[in-house]
């Protein structure tokens, strides 16, 4: 949620569902706004172990994918998605 008059109804590491679920919501009219950002590392107090390393045993980060509808539109955005929507 990058904005507080924005809401995230679905986040994914598939890049290619995200496109798809995005385009379903702007064939109905919804504004939307589809963004990507790399996994956040594990991090606290054995924050000097790199968790990326330990569990993959490389240091690659995984994309994670996101859209992000007006709040006024959330609920209806949610509704098409269906059971892919992120619901908090």
């Amino acid at each position: 949620m990058a904005f507080w008059n924005e809401s995230t109804v679905y986040r994914s590491s598939d890049e290619a569902a995200c496109r798809k679920y995005g385009e379903a919501l702007q064939a109905a009219g919804i504004r939307v706004r589809i963004w990507s950002s790399e996994e956040v590392p594990v991090s606290g107090c054995c924050s000097n172990i790199d968790m990326r390393k330990v569990i993959r045993g490389t240091n690659r980060l995984n994309r994670l994918y996101a859209i992000d509808v007006p709040n006024a539109d959330a609920e209806k955005a949610r509704t098409i998605l269906g059971p892919a929507a992120l619901r908090l």
